[in-house]
């Protein structure tokens, strides 16, 4: 089990037949209210310029409280829907040109069936290009990199103490509402059993023919 599902169980609100109850939250660290925490932790926390966190324990974790305002995150939200999904940058469709997937969608023009839909996207890349059969960036798949985005990576850099970082590549993962990328495993799995079952009938059918 990963560090982060031993977390997940220790803290998630345990449930049983009799009762509803919460972890002990006493080793959570709580940057919302530093006065809410427990004497050892609180001596951990050591506040940046700008508002960020960092932890003396941890050398490298930065924690950046309220990053984007909600206009901001709106902002992007809207991008990433409307213009990252076009060419020159790639998705799960390939290059895309206009008009949009979003626009088609907002219109009204998309229809179910279709194999390329703004409900079937799922990745975009920005800036280098990643392939995703090869685990590598693509020397000579390099675009420009949006700069609403450069411009908030570059924020965030600075806040963490890294003046020189230059955000160069970006991927943009989609998810339909309610989905979840465990989800998305598990839909995939099912399909691979699916067709195992189907190979192992397609066999059974061969033989019994023999």
């Amino acid at each position: 089990m990963s560090p982060f599902r031993e977390a997940e169980k220790r803290y998630k609100l345990i449930k049983d037949k009799r009762r509803t109850r919460p972890d002990d939250f006493s080793d959570v660290i709580d940057f919302d209210d530093l006065a809410h925490n427990t004497p050892h932790n609180a001596a951990l926390i050591e506040t940046l310029e700008g508002g960020a966190f960092t932890l003396r324990s941890k050398p490298g974790f930065v924690f950046l409280p309220r990053l984007l305002s909600n206009e901001q995150q709106l902002g992007l939200a809207l991008e990433s829907a409307r213009d990252f999904p076009l060419a020159p940058h790639h998705t799960n469709f390939g290059q895309l040109d206009p008009p949009s997937l979003w626009q088609r969608f907002l219109e009204g023009q998309e229809r179910e069936a279709e194999r390329i839909s703004f409900a079937k996207l799922q990745w975009v890349t920005l800036g280098w290009h990643y392939n995703w059969s090869t685990n590598l960036y693509e020397i000579d798949q390099r675009f420009p990199f949006p700069p609403s985005l450069s411009s908030h990576a570059l924020h965030a850099a600075r806040l963490s103490n890294h003046p020189d970082f230059v955000p160069e590549a970006a991927i943009v993962n989609y998810y339909s509402l309610g989905q979840s990328p465990l989800l998305s495993l598990i839909l995939i799995l099912i399909l691979i059993m699916i067709l195992i079952l189907i190979l192992i009938l397609i066999l059974i059918l061969i033989v019994m023919r023999c």
